[in-house]
């Protein structure tokens, strides 16, 4: 009971370790201070001092406490680049989590301020990844990174002239490189923890944070390369290329270049291994090779260098996403029910899971049943003033509070059936409460390939033998994701002049729930829905009464006697000036889109040129089935 009760408190885990690494790092500066001797002296005062003095020097140059005339030593030179990115770092935090709560209620609709620095993309969307990952980015994102290019530099720089020996500079350069790799190295494991307090002070879920993972990454590669390729051209000018492929024996006291070179090799593969086609088309063999070769690259990189150097900066990062990691698997391979009580997310198995095939449009539903106490705690089971549900029955309050916590969410789930290990993320189509102590948790999952090629297609083939539900057994990890936008709060749902939804195919899974709880609180929001065929109407068919909120386009096999959908395909841009002139060329407009990279980039770029021409601020948040 004691060791449950210790992962449950997985933000006291985290917020103790950061303390630990904390006290480490400035113990770690202090040793070094404090047992470092002045050695630097000029070469007037080298003239003038005795035998006596001399001779002590030339001890103390035997003892490896080197002296150059006119040169900087380790005692000489302060730990800046602690303190610098230490300052910044920390300024970071604080702003991020002031901002983040600012973001979370509902004045962040109506600030314009708020809009310009951290809603709108200064640069139009690109239809590649890579590319909207690089230049994508809001004013408030650019800061951040000039920010991360400040820590970097100061890194670099203290590399550059803590250099005792007298080297050329192509060797200082590449030590610069080097000591602003182990930075990143520092940084890189941060944002890809699931329970992870970085994510709740700043209001990004983990899925969205894998954004700055790959940033760190590209960043990562690029500074090791500059310092593996400066350091093997300085020692093949040198004449001792030879020497770089020679293990070093004194392991974490002495340079190991070998192992350098080995960490190197395995972050290119590692590297090219994520790029997004590989990522996107064969996930199990990229998920698998990436946790192996990360594993490769930090055990070597540590092997590179002496432990003082690494240790205390990337321990941070490794425990804190270890902790995550035991977590998880830890509850996984025990049963338990174990929660994050600050993070509000949980590993459970489930009372029951039923999956229905919808075998026209390869779709999968699945229904979890599980205990109520996973999704709303104590103080969550009350509702607000403004939800208007205070004269309701006990039983509706819980429910749309339930479905109130779980907009724009989703869980990783996984099936016994199909595979012990391996899990996929699925957003959360609809929430229910039978009773008041079971919540049933609707997924739809659309099958990607056949039964013998992927996961999704293994489960419809479930599901396909019967018309009638079948009973399979499950867990789920979650849930998981933030709205980028308040919209999960009804006085922020009201402040906005219009609300805009946009979902193709499957995507109708993340803006179900997200249409009818809006449509509640504004009469202005309104739905469009494009799919391939009429079928994926059965799907929903509560969105189909609403016709005052939802708009069906079908691009193929249209039926033109049919007055509950349009036929053909959207012009996202009519659409958009067409809903924001009805409601008079409105100032704050929510967007929430959820579909295929190409209708995501689309829908963007429609929105920037109504923003143009009219003015109009659109808060956006965007889904994709991308990863």
């Amino acid at each position: 009971m004691v060791l449950r009760r210790f992962f449950q408190a997985s933000f006291s885990l985290h917020v103790m370790l950061c303390a630990l690494m904390l006290l480490i790092v400035v113990s770690h500066a202090s040793l070094s201070t404090s047992t470092a001797t002045p050695t630097a002296f000029s070469q007037q005062s080298l003239s003038n001092i005795n035998q006596e003095n001399m001779t002590s020097l030339l001890e103390a140059k035997n003892n490896n406490t080197r002296t150059y005339s006119g040169r900087l030593s380790r005692s000489d030179i302060p730990p800046f680049h602690w303190i610098v990115s230490g300052s910044l770092l920390g300024l970071v935090v604080v702003s991020g989590f002031i901002i983040s709560q600012f973001a979370r209620s509902h004045r962040s609709a109506k600030s314009s301020l708020y809009y310009w620095l951290f809603k709108r993309n200064i640069l139009p969307a690109s239809r590649s990844s890579v590319v909207n990952d690089l230049v994508g980015f809001t004013v408030g994102e650019v800061c951040l990174l000039v920010i991360y290019v400040a820590c970097v530099f100061s890194w670099f720089f203290y590399g550059l002239v803590f250099e005792r020996r007298p080297h050329t500079m192509l060797n200082k350069v590449a030590k610069g490189f080097g000591y602003a790799t182990i930075f990143n190295f520092s940084l890189i494991l941060m944002p890809v923890s699931r329970h992870s307090v970085w994510t709740w002070i700043f209001n990004v879920s983990y899925e969205r944070a894998i954004r700055f993972h790959r940033m760190l990454g590209f960043s990562n590669i690029l500074l090791l390369t500059l310092h593996a390729i400066l350091y093997a051209a300085e020692f093949y000018r040198r004449d001792k290329f030879t020497s770089l492929f020679v293990w070093n024996k004194n392991l974490f006291i002495k340079v190991n270049i070998l192992a350098g070179i080995i960490s190197w090799l395995a972050m290119i593969l590692l590297t090219i291994l994520s790029l997004p086609f590989i990522r996107r088309h064969l996930w199990n063999t990229f998920q698998f090779c990436h946790v192996v070769l990360a594993i490769i690259v930090f055990i070597f990189g540590h092997l590179h260098l002496p432990y003082k150097l690494m240790i205390p900066f990337t321990g941070a990062g490794i425990v804190l996403y270890g902790s995550d990691v035991l977590i998880r698997y830890l509850s996984f391979a025990t049963n338990w029910s174990v929660m994050s009580m600050s993070f509000g997310h949980h590993f459970v198995s489930v009372r029951k899971c039923e999956i229905k095939a919808h075998e026209h449009i390869g779709v999968t539903t699945a229904i979890l049943t599980c205990d109520r106490s996973l999704i709303l705690s104590g103080s969550d089971a009350s509702i607000n003033e403004g939800s208007g549900l205070l004269n309701e029955d006990p039983l509706r309050i819980l429910e749309q509070k339930a479905k109130q916590l779980c907009l724009g969410k989703f869980i990783n789930l996984w099936v016994w059936e199909i595979s012990a290990w391996e899990s996929h993320p699925f957003s959360i189509t609809d929430v229910s409460m039978p009773d008041m102590s079971t919540i049933e948790l609707r997924l739809d999952i659309k099958e990607t390939g056949g039964a013998s090629e992927a996961w999704s297609g293994q489960l419809n083939w479930l599901a396909s033998d019967t018309d009638k539900a079948v009973s399979v057994m499950a867990r789920f990890d979650g849930p998981f994701g933030a709205l980028t936008i308040p919209l999960n709060q009804p006085k922020a749902v009201e402040h906005y002049d219009l609300i805009l939804l946009f979902a193709g195919g499957i995507g109708i899974t993340a803006v179900n729930s997200l249409t009818k709880y809006c449509a509640a609180h504004n009469p202005n929001t309104y739905l469009t829905w494009v799919v391939r065929s009429p079928e994926y109407l059965k799907l929903l068919p509560e969105l189909l009464p609403m016709r005052e909120h939802v708009t069906t386009y079908v691009t193929r096999g249209a039926d033109p006697n049919r007055t509950d959908y349009i036929a053909g395909r959207p012009s996202w841009e009519k659409i958009i000036r067409r809903q924001t002139k009805s409601v008079g060329r409105c100032k704050n407009v929510a967007v929430v889109v959820c579909g295929p990279g190409s209708m995501v980039i689309d829908v963007l770029s429609a929105c920037r040129e109504v923003e143009v021409a009219w003015g109009t601020r659109f808060h956006i948040h965007t889904e994709s089935f991308e990863m």
